[in-house]
């Protein structure tokens, strides 16, 4: 189990043993905002200064990192062998293993990416956007401004916007 703590001495990342709750390992820093996103052997962490951390997730050493420049980022989202990460004005596709920058793309993001059957979903500040998991290209977007959230569903998406609920399909 995987925790953060902020606002104390004991402020950082912490991997907890599930039975006994005792630490395993823990790496002191600063706060991070927004959740952990474990994907095979990787603890991915989103610091509030603009970088992104991956961790072994046995020994907590550090494996890459990738500064971000935009403003704060939104927390990671893990699908094909990939992390997907945004800041206000980038999305970008980077390699699990190593970290290296698949591709990226500007848009002026207002959540975290999701990632949905071959599409990563982005809210916008105009439109709910889906791109390629492969190249960042735009493959379908939703022009709703003011959605405000969204559920992955089989070959779908279902968001909100105002009162309305709209489910979207074969969004791949």
């Amino acid at each position: 189990m995987y925790i953060t703590a902020d606002g104390s001495a004991a402020q950082g990342i912490y991997a907890l043993d599930r039975e006994t709750g005792e630490t395993q390992w823990g790496i002191p820093g600063p706060n991070i905002p927004e959740p952990l996103v474990r994907t095979e052997d990787i603890v991915l962490a989103s610091y509030d200064r603009y970088e992104l951390v991956a961790f072994d997730a046995t020994s907590g050493d550090r494996q890459w990192s990738k500064a971000m420049y935009d403003g704060d980022l939104f927390a990671p989202a893990v699908g094909h062998r990939r992390v997907f990460s945004a800041d206000k004005e980038t999305v970008y596709a980077l390699a699990v293993e190593s970290g290296d920058v698949q591709w990226e793309q500007a848009l002026d993001v207002a959540g975290p990416p999701l990632v949905v059957g071959e599409s990563v979903v982005v809210p916008t500040t105009d439109r709910t956007v889906g791109l390629s998991i492969e190249d960042g290209s735009e493959l379908w977007a939703v022009s709703e401004a003011s959605s405000t959230g969204y559920v992955p569903v089989i070959r779908g998406l279902l968001y909100t916007s105002g009162n309305t609920v709209t489910l979207r399909t074969n969004c791949e």
